[in-house]
């Protein structure tokens, strides 16, 4: 497999019968819920749920979502969803996702999903530096709140990253909840 954002997770799933189409083929629609099953892992194994960053005041709505389909998966398959932060915007942060088979050689699909930080109002936010400290991004953890401060190599920011050929890059647009040069 290619470069990989660091960290990552690797979610095991073994696919269900209500996961399949008539043919026992895994439903394309059921990719996405791997994805943020995935994605809710990544924060867990960080340290915090993504119920606790809510509480937190801290929203992360898929704005953007996207997969592509490789080889099926069939009923029954153990599957392993890879998940990592591809990129890093000021109010706005990438996965990216690989749908692997059971021996984690063959790449059934891979897919990234764009979540904009928002307020419990749904306001644009920026990017809080304990979350980015937390999940492996950038900043410092406030202390006493449970969670220990991991050491890890910073996630790429706004930049790009490349995955068979594809260039996934984060850029700064009035849609990643920025309005011009207004300071927040």
């Amino acid at each position: 497999m290619n470069a990989f954002p660091f960290p990552e997770v690797r979610l095991a799933h073994r696919v269900s019968y209500g996961e399949t189409d008539t043919m026992k083929v895994l439903y394309y629609a059921e990719y996405l819920h791997l994805f943020e099953r995935a994605r809710s892992q990544y924060i867990r194994e960080r340290g915090m749920s993504y119920a606790v960053a809510e509480e937190r005041g801290l929203f992360l709505p898929v704005r953007e979502a996207s997969c592509r389909y490789r080889s099926p998966a069939r009923y029954d398959d153990l599957l392993y969803i890879r998940a990592g932060i591809s990129a890093w915007g000021r109010a706005s942060l990438t996965f990216i996702y690989e749908l692997l088979n059971e021996d984690q050689t063959k790449l059934l699909a891979e897919g990234m999903t764009m979540h904009a930080c928002v307020n419990d109002q749904g306001r644009p936010i920026p990017v809080p530096d304990w979350f980015r400290a937390l999940v492996g991004g950038e900043g410092e953890l406030p202390h006493g709140h449970g969670e220990e401060k991991r050491e890890s190599p910073p996630c790429p920011r706004p930049g790009a990253v490349s995955i068979r050929g594809l260039l996934i890059q984060q850029t700064s647009t009035p849609r990643d909840g920025q309005r011009g040069t207004k300071s927040r």
